[in-house]
């Protein structure tokens, strides 16, 4: 069984600061061992698949319920995603009458990382979205097999602007450093897997 929370709700569920597990895999028991006493007993207690949801469901309605999550952050957080990262943070702190630092250390404790992060985050997620929709014979690559596919073909600077980042070697730093290559190596080994 698997639960995908936001990031906020993540920090909601497990009552802790996000930056402190950001980017860590970390078994429940470690965060909070009683947390997973609970959720293993009732899950052990359910009767079949459905049970089993339905006690997961409870559990995080139970942990979850009458938190609130501060209005700035969600407001930031929702513009952030709508816009795929592409929006300046500084206007947008002052849109939310809040400072910068107020707004840094809302991301760092409830999301993990600082609004700037999160924004380069989501404009690689809008980059390898494209480049996979690309992959796949739209716009800029029109050959049938994944061996025949013309890498060179993608207009590079037209995809980074796309994707709000200022030039073409941003989008490469992002690729090179959340992904370990090279946007023209991730579609070729991505290529290769399709």
């Amino acid at each position: 069984m698997v639960v995908r929370f936001t990031p906020i709700g993540a920090h909601l569920f497990l009552g802790l600061p996000m930056h402190r597990i950001a980017n860590e895999a970390v078994d429940l028991e470690r965060i909070d061992p009683s947390l997973a006493r609970a959720l293993m007993s009732r899950v052990g207690r359910a009767n079949g698949w459905a049970e089993r949801f339905d006690a997961v469901e409870a559990l995080i309605a139970e942990r979850v319920a009458g938190a609130e999550v501060p209005m700035v952050l969600r407001s930031a957080w929702c513009r952030l995603l709508a816009s795929d990262g592409r929006i300046a943070l500084a206007p947008l702190a002052a849109e939310l009458d809040c400072s910068h630092r107020t707004l840094i250390a809302r991301f760092r404790t409830c999301i993990g990382f600082p609004p700037k992060t999160v924004a380069r985050l989501l404009r690689f997620n809008r980059a390898v979205r494209s480049l996979d929709r690309r992959a796949v014979g739209e716009p800029y690559i029109e050959a049938q097999h994944a061996a025949d596919r013309p890498v060179g073909a993608i207009p590079w600077a037209d995809l980074a602007a796309d994707c709000g980042y200022s030039d073409q070697a941003h989008l490469i730093r992002d690729f090179r450093e959340f992904s370990g290559s090279t946007p023209a190596a991730f579609l070729r080994d991505v290529s290769l897997l399709g």
